[in-house]
């Protein structure tokens, strides 16, 4: 998807005039950002969508300062081209750069969409909306597809093929052998005298080229069977092993489902040796849950697995109580959340609660929601995070 195009196109980057040369140079910074961002910069991204679709996002907030520098490489004076900051310009590049970059790496796009379904709920987008709701439309079908490949397998006879053999009708095994025409020149007489005299003299020679042809054959001939039967074997061995691949990923797949059926239906945190509503409030048990689920499926989960959550919370917490989710402090014991990337801003819900005092447009600090609904934006943020690490360093679930 070509943002800034799409931007053009609806009149929502006046700032940038008519001047193609400007348009090139935001090209340029958003191709250098993307870059950045599918490899080095990943962290950045849960921050980088909220700061791309809230529209009140100001110029001090990191992200957009990142975007500036960018833009500073390729176009000297653009903080001098404009009366004010151009604060659209800047989230135009990053947002593109977004896009971009997930469009190179499925892990960029599916924490995108962890965070992007949260910020849609919770910011305004403003006059960027449609051009926003493309974008997220464009994730959604990889996106389900990685959930699906995961989470319901193809059975594993369906890719249970045998290998085929080759023909062996045009396999002849050519012998280089001057037989024949040594055989054409003793009956090119007619005579039987003259066969049977020359037969005489060159019997034996014929018979003995006769065994070396036999025994080259045979010779090339298991050759050639030892090595259909090595081919075929490993082509076997390599379906084989696909096949048990499959069966194992439907059987994680099945042992998943029960893990969390058991998990909603105990109403137990393994991890604290403690039942939810043995917990302090709803607020700790809507932490606790949340991280407990996030350790317990894999990066990318159905949007099922949040109603799980949702549903958990809501049956364990003291009815229809609301809570102050950025008043809290979780202890060490709750949850062990991650900090962003050198305080990256816009802060997530999980910046918020993990650097106390910090605040983020996602929600206001005295707003007050649902343990369930708290449970489900906090397991999403977890999920982006994870996503969002380089894959070297990114940590399995235990």
């Amino acid at each position: 998807m070509d943002v800034v195009g799409e931007l053009l196109r609806s009149s929502l980057l006046t700032e940038l005039g008519d001047d193609q040369e400007r348009v090139d140079r935001v090209r340029a910074a958003v191709a250098a950002m993307a870059t950045d961002l599918a490899s080095r910069n990943r962290p950045l991204v849960p921050s980088m969508v909220i700061a791309a679709l809230d529209e009140r996002t100001t110029v001090d907030t990191t992200i957009l300062d990142d975007a500036a520098n960018y833009l500073l490489e390729v176009w000297e004076t653009f903080r001098i081209a404009f009366a004010a900051p151009p604060v659209e310009i800047l989230r135009a590049v990053a947002f593109a750069a977004l896009v971009e970059a997930a469009e190179k790496d499925e892990a960029v796009m599916q924490a995108a969409w962890y965070t992007a379904r949260t910020a849609v709920e919770l910011v305004p987008a403003g006059r960027w909306a449609v051009t926003v709701a493309a974008a997220i439309d464009g994730w959604r079908a990889p996106v389900e597809s990685a959930i699906t490949a995961r989470w319901v397998p193809v059975a594993a006879s369906a890719s249970l093929r045998m290998p085929g053999l080759q023909p062996t009708a045009d396999r002849t095994i050519k012998v280089n052998t001057d037989l024949r025409d040594r055989a054409a020149k003793v009956t090119e007489s007619g005579n039987w005298q003259t066969f049977s005299q020359q037969l005489m003299g060159q019997f034996e020679q014929i018979v003995s080229d006769l065994i070396v042809v036999s025994e080259s054959l045979a010779a090339e001939s298991q050759g050639r069977a030892v090595s259909d039967v090595k081919e075929f074997a490993s082509a076997l061995g390599s379906k084989l092993r696909e096949t048990i691949g499959a069966q194992e990923q439907a059987v994680e797949a099945i042992e998943l489902r029960s893990a969390l059926l058991w998990w909603r239906q105990s109403r137990f945190s393994e991890r604290l040796s403690l039942r939810y509503d043995e917990l302090a409030g709803p607020a700790d048990i809507a932490i606790a849950a949340a991280y407990d689920l996030h350790l317990m499926v894999p990066p990318l989960a159905p949007i099922s697995v949040e109603h799980l959550l949702a549903d958990l919370v809501a049956s364990v917490a003291d009815g229809p109580a609301k809570i102050r989710l950025l008043d809290l402090v979780p202890s060490a014991e709750m949850a062990v959340l991650p900090d962003s990337p050198d305080g990256a801003t816009p802060a997530t819900l999980v910046d918020a609660l993990a650097r106390p005092g910090t605040t983020t447009p996602l929600l206001a600090e005295k707003t007050e929601i649902t343990p369930a609904r708290a449970a489900v934006l906090l397991f999403r943020d977890l999920q982006a995070r994870r996503l969002a690490v380089a894959p070297s360093t990114e940590e399995a679930p235990t």
